[in-house]
């Protein structure tokens, strides 16, 4: 475009109106690059956030007044029923998965569980190699 209007090609009029079209539209795009930017940092917040939760809900159920506990019980619990004097309990996703895990790694063994491969190799993100 500037190379246009260097040449003659482009007049002023048509070369500001693209200038200032594209100027608005690179304001744009850093508004957007920026809202990312703040949406990844919102998004690590609310995962350490989780992790916190994760590592205290036992202490924190234990000290809650029974309202809380029963609303903790129902947004973890999808069905229970008691069967041969036993209760019966059908979790919610997601906690079904990560109970199903860690009865996993248990069964395997403490010491297992502890030093038990996440990573296996793959990247959890995988790019192109140069």
């Amino acid at each position: 475009m500037y190379l246009d209007k260097l040449e003659g090609n482009v007049n002023a009029e048509l070369f500001e109106a693209l200038r200032r079209r594209t100027r608005a539209e690179l304001t744009e795009l850093e508004v957007q690059r920026r809202a990312i930017g703040k949406a990844e940092e919102s998004y690590f917040d609310l995962g350490a956030l989780i992790l916190e939760l994760a590592q205290t809900a036992p202490r924190r159920f234990k000290a809650a007044d029974d309202a809380t506990r029963r609303e903790i019980v129902l947004e973890l619990v999808r069905t229970a029923a008691l069967r041969n004097g036993k209760v019966e309990v059908s979790l919610r996703e997601p906690f079904k998965t990560l109970w199903e895990g860690n009865e996993k790694r248990l069964q395997r063994g403490a010491l297992e569980a502890r030093s038990e491969n996440w990573y296996s190799g793959r990247d959890s993100n995988p790019r192109s190699s140069p």
